[in-house]
């Protein structure tokens, strides 16, 4: 299940009388899972999120941070953070994702994870960041971190 966040600091840039259209972007986040191509190619299980920037328009220097946070009993614990080299190519376009945010399972104990994300980018001259958007669901996983 994906999440949906908006750029909630883009407005519309559209002027009286003209048609031109306002700049969409959103992050989406995955739910947390075990990462089986990881599993698959070095017999290690890894706890996942993916998450990715989208936008109608063209965005540069994208920085996506993804965070792994673990559900407790009393509290939730931060897990691991990585994020996006904005001076990376592959962080400019519509489409800028972030495959890289994982922790390897030290064990089989049964815990709930979830995923945020959030991104900064320079969209037509600006630079607009994005509130935190959450993964929607925490399933438990046989992986305690």
């Amino acid at each position: 299940m994906v999440l949906i966040g908006t750029l909630s600091s883009i407005q519309p840039l559209r002027a009286a009388n003209t048609n031109t259209p306002k700049i969409l972007c959103r992050i989406e986040v995955d739910d947390a899972h075990i990462s089986a191509h990881i599993q698959r190619n070095i017999g290690l299980k890894f706890v996942k999120v993916d998450a990715r920037s989208v936008c109608n328009t063209r965005q540069e220097q994208v920085r996506l941070t993804v965070e792994i946070f673990k559900i407790g009993k009393f509290a939730d614990y931060f897990v691991v953070r990585y994020f996006t080299n904005p001076l990376d190519a592959k962080s400019n376009g519509l489409l800028v994702t972030n495959y890289g945010t994982f922790k390897i399972c030290k064990d089989s104990t049964p815990t709930k994870y979830y995923g945020v994300a959030y991104s900064k980018a320079f969209i037509e001259g600006k630079w607009k960041s994005t509130v935190r958007t959450r993964s929607l669901h925490s399933f438990p996983l046989k992986c305690g971190t």
